[in-house]
């Protein structure tokens, strides 16, 4: 089995500034458990659904925190 088999759908991505809740709501439509950030279509990171709990957990506001 080669890593292109487990990959079902192309990679979805966001620019960096935009809000936890943004990402929350993006996860949701595209119903994958992770986003990459490409400001400038540069890799910068990648915030999974468990980084938005545990953000959520330790106070950050979603409507205006950034990723």
């Amino acid at each position: 089995m080669q890593v292109s088999d487990l990959v079902a759908k192309t990679p979805v991505t966001c620019d960096s500034g935009v809000t936890l809740r943004d990402v929350a709501v993006l996860m949701q439509s595209e119903e994958v458990g992770s986003v990459l950030v490409l400001p400038g279509g540069v890799l910068r990171g990648i915030v999974t659904d468990r980084d938005l709990v545990r953000a959520t957990a330790a106070g950050a506001n979603p409507m205006t925190e950034a990723v």
